[in-house]
């Protein structure tokens, strides 16, 4: 199963999901993820392989509102740089603390 393509995927209590899927299959399940930037209300999620009933690669889908998909990752590339940044000068505050 390639990795982070997307899927339905269907479990065993009659729940279908679109999503991006992890394969850690190996391990005994996979990583559901939406493509919503909000991770507070589409939080990625396991699925152990015993609640997996199927899993359907999508390879189209009809949509009013075509996402840029590059647009989500690179604001979220813009995100963790701005939150480097903060926990280097964060470190470097702290190591100028220590030295006095």
């Amino acid at each position: 199963m390639p990795e982070e393509q997307v899927y339905v995927v269907t479990d065993r209590d009659g729940k279908a999901y679109v999503k991006r899927v992890k394969n850690r299959l190996d391990k005994g399940f996979i990583v559901c993820m939406s493509d919503n930037p909000d991770k507070a209300y589409y939080p990625n999620f396991n699925l152990q392989t015993d609640e997996i009933h199927t899993i359907w690669h999508a390879e189209w889908y009809i949509s009013a509102k075509m996402p840029n998909i590059h647009q989500t990752y690179y604001t979220k590339v813009s995100q963790l740089e701005d939150d480097m940044a903060e926990m280097k000068n964060d470190i470097t505050m702290l190591k100028r603390l220590l030295k006095h």
